[in-house]
């Protein structure tokens, strides 16, 4: 089996919307209605982790579960996995993924299925251009970061269940907002990057809301 956790929670307040970003709509569809639409096929079920004052919102999908948001989004994250748990076996693969990143179609699930089951875990990433640099708090430059080292961690990420339940106290007894994928690697579980396909940018201000929707209109 094939289940998602789709974080849906977030408030998008850099964005300067009346609401969450999610529901923003493009051309009459909102964006996570947009995103589910493309993947609903490819996943047998998908638990959008969201305020539930918004559920009538979204696409009503047989294989969608709604899961009650947390206050952060490690806490999202953690009421999404206390629902998977109850019906994932070994041998399922898991994706976690944010509506935010709504471009997400079947080549980036496929490249993580063809790719899972040789590696611990799987992080969508893409390649960075852009020379880095290590700063401190007065904001001067310490150092220059070699490029060849260094990519931008984007979702989805995918794990199988059988190695993922074994470090599922750990994430649920975590207290600070990490990421799921720094609480693993800190436990030694190993996580191989692979390069996008789709253009997974994170819908974070306005102008990303307008670079969305002449994508969506392009794909179309």
């Amino acid at each position: 089996m094939n289940y998602m956790i789709l974080l849906a929670g977030g408030i998008g307040s850099r964005t300067k919307l009346k609401i969450p970003k999610q529901y923003y709509e493009i051309d009459g569809e909102s964006i996570i209605n947009y995103l589910l639409k493309n993947i609903k096929d490819e996943l047998d079920k998908i638990f959008v982790v969201c305020d539930l004052n918004y559920k009538n919102a979204i696409t009503q999908l047989p294989n969608v579960v709604f899961v009650k948001n947390g206050n952060t989004r490690l806490e999202s994250l953690k009421n999404g996995i206390i629902e998977l748990k109850k019906i994932a076996k070994d041998g399922d693969l898991i994706f976690i993924h944010e509506a935010a990143r709504a471009l997400l179609d079947k080549r980036d699930l496929d490249l993580h299925k063809n790719n899972a089951r040789i590696n611990q875990g799987l992080i969508t990433n893409n390649v960075v251009f852009d020379t880095m640099f290590k700063i401190n708090k007065e904001k001067e430059i310490l150092e220059v970061i070699q490029k060849q080292n260094i990519v931008a961690g984007y979702n989805p990420q995918s794990f199988y269940w059988d190695d993922l339940k074994k470090y599922k106290d750990d994430i649920l007894n975590e207290q600070r907002d990490l990421d799921l994928s720094e609480i693993l690697i800190k436990k030694n579980f190993k996580i191989k990057v692979l390069e996008q396909i789709s253009n997974l940018r994170k819908i974070t201000i306005k102008e990303d809301l307008e670079w969305l929707g002449e994508n969506i209109k392009w794909k179309k």
